[in-house]
């Protein structure tokens, strides 16, 4: 479980596939009646496009849901990595590359997708909150990496990558 993500990012939700059935069913009747006047070469066909559009929304929403979820998951992945109570900005975005990315990041904050981070814009770091992590810091591991010798943490039981020269590194047993 990832301490960053809430509910609305964690994937489908029960009531998803249920909302995709009855939107396609209305947007199958309404694209029918369409083609149907298309055919009569009756005129009011506008009043059947925007119902078809009224009732794919619902399916849209979901949709958008599924793929914002999807970056929160892959911005919350290389968070959950992370052994500090912060990361550089820069160090985030090049873990995670994505397009438009401080924009990106700031609306899964503000929608609610991800939890206990905030922002400082003045240090360009993303900070995490204590109650997040105070559990994982005392599994964090002080390692140097085998690749550059940067110094480094690595959580308990977790694969991470250097934040220098991304090469894979693990804890070590104890």
């Amino acid at each position: 479980m990832n301490d960053f993500l809430t509910t609305k990012s964690r994937g489908r939700m029960p009531r998803d596939i249920p909302i995709l059935a009855t939107s396609g069913i209305f947007v199958y009747a309404s694209l029918s009646i369409l083609f149907e006047r298309l055919a009569q070469g009756d005129g009011s066909i506008s009043v059947y496009l925007v119902l078809a559009a009224l009732f794919a929304w619902p399916a849209v929403a979901v949709f958008n849901r599924w793929a914002w979820g999807r970056k929160a998951r892959k911005i919350a992945q290389v968070l959950a990595s992370a052994a500090e109570n912060h990361l550089p900005m820069d160090t985030l975005r090049r873990l995670a590359p994505l397009p438009n990315f401080d924009k990106k990041l700031r609306h899964l904050i503000a929608k609610g997708y991800l939890q206990n981070v905030r922002l400082d814009m003045e240090t360009d770091t993303m900070l995490f909150t204590p109650a997040s992590r105070e559990a994982q810091k005392a599994r964090a591991i002080p390692i140097k990496c085998p690749n550059c010798g940067a110094p480094t943490s690595v959580r308990q039981g977790r694969l991470s990558k250097c934040p220098y020269c991304s090469s894979p590194l693990a804890a070590p047993d104890q």
